[in-house]
């Protein structure tokens, strides 16, 4: 998905694969996670749900992708068929609510993550 911007800023963009760097922005209160549903419960704050930060601006943003997106950074990924616009619109609003660094995660790193935790106790 190409996602070009007509502002001048510079910002950074990384997908995040290790464990120990999520935790790193999971517990950053600077740091805006955008999730697909169930942002009131979700147990790192800030947390907004995709749809709901339409047309909201912020500094650091953890988007955590859906499972139907768990391919998103391969090279020649496609949208999934089965995805409807409206969800598809949501993601684009998720990815491009950043103005400096934009962090993204799949579910299955999330879910890895809180499974770990939970073992610690």
């Amino acid at each position: 998905i190409d996602i070009l911007s007509c502002n001048e800023q510079e910002g950074c963009f990384k997908y995040i694969i290790d464990i120990d760097e999520l935790e790193h922005f999971l517990v950053d209160e600077e740091c805006v996670k955008l999730v697909y549903q169930n942002a009131k419960v979700f147990p790192y704050q800030p947390a907004i749900n995709w749809s709901y930060c339409k047309g909201d601006t912020y500094s650091k943003v953890l988007v955590i992708l859906t499972e139907s997106y768990k391919k998103f950074s391969e090279e020649k990924y496609k949208i999934p068929k089965n995805a409807s616009q409206a969800e598809v619109n949501k993601l684009y609003v998720a990815l491009t609510r950043s103005n400096n660094e934009l962090y993204i995660c799949t579910k299955s790193l999330f879910d890895l993550f809180n499974k770990q935790r939970n073992k610690k106790g």
